[in-house]
């Protein structure tokens, strides 16, 4: 799923999720993985196309929307089991 259609669809809606849904189904680790795959499948494509411009669009993409994501999910994960408590 894109990372569009998430934020769109899943984080957006009509009910917006829990903090534990966003990082435990959203943008589990699986999800995060994947994007992982593919933005470096994306720079290893631009790279042999030697498409600079591709190459730094994917780069600043992973340091300004995934990196972020990722710090955001290992914070989440590292925490104490039973802390995460939820406030509505």
């Amino acid at each position: 799923t894109s990372l569009e259609t998430k934020w769109t669809q899943e984080i957006c809606g009509a009910t917006p999720p829990t903090r534990r849904e966003l990082w435990e189904t959203v943008f589990s680790p699986a999800v995060l993985d994947g994007y992982d795959r593919q933005l470096e499948y994306a720079r290893s494509r631009s790279l042999d196309y030697g498409d600079t411009n591709v190459t730094r669009r994917v780069d600043l993409f992973r340091t300004e929307i995934y990196e972020p994501l990722k710090a955001a999910s290992d914070r989440y994960f590292s925490g104490p089991p039973g802390l995460a408590v939820e406030i509505r």
